[in-house]
């Protein structure tokens, strides 16, 4: 090969290398700057720079989307969110970004007691080729918060009782009010849930 023609490559790798070093840098800096943004009370500044053309350029789609996820929920925004959500279903994510976005979703509706967005949602999880990975970590919570299926409420129990960690602890503790709940024992409802803000309040 022609020692003109080595240089020249030599020269675009190191080129390329550079560029893609830079890059990485500035995608860094930028995140560094937007994070603390998002969960701050100026709304106005992290709106602007979310949507600017280098962070649209710089930042994945997915990445900016969570971003906002987190914004809007830190400051309880619901129009904002669901102005988010339709938006999603437009976005160019992986098959696996889509059901991670799905599934805060649903986390959402579930917390704010929807439970017919949280079926319409659920339903979306199901169609993801990838919903086998997941379905262990959020058919039961899906059934005992949306259905109000009681059934599991023996076996959530003893899976309490031999937990060590506190915050599956207190996962299983809420779903054990639930069910209580559900189920009109308002005593051990609030006992269990008595529980949950024990360990949080010990874990802070």
């Amino acid at each position: 090969m022609n020692s003109t023609y080595v240089i020249i490559i030599v020269i675009l790798v190191a080129l390329t290398f550079i560029i893609q070093f830079y890059s990485q840098y500035k995608r860094k800096k930028l995140i560094y700057k937007i994070t603390p943004l998002a969960l701050s009370e100026d709304t106005k500044a992290f709106d602007q720079l979310i949507d600017q053309k280098e962070t649209i350029r710089i930042i994945p789609e997915y990445n900016r989307a969570v971003l906002k996820l987190n914004s809007y929920l830190y400051h309880n925004d619901r129009i904002r969110l669901e102005e988010l959500f339709v938006q999603i279903e437009k976005a160019h994510f992986t098959e696996r970004q889509k059901l991670d976005f799905y599934i805060r979703e649903l986390m959402y509706y579930m917390d704010q007691l929807d439970k017919t967005k949280a079926q319409k949602v659920y339903k979306k999880i199901k169609t993801n080729k990838n919903f086998s990975k997941v379905r262990g970590q959020i058919e039961l919570p899906y059934k005992v918060l949306v259905l109000n299926e009681t059934d599991k409420l023996d076996q959530l129990i003893e899976k309490s009782k031999s937990e060590a960690d506190p915050q599956k602890r207190v996962a299983y503790y809420m779903l054990i009010s639930h069910i209580y709940e559900t189920l009109k024992d308002k005593q051990q409802a609030k006992n269990y849930q008595d529980k949950a803000k024990e360990i949080l309040k010990n874990n802070k």
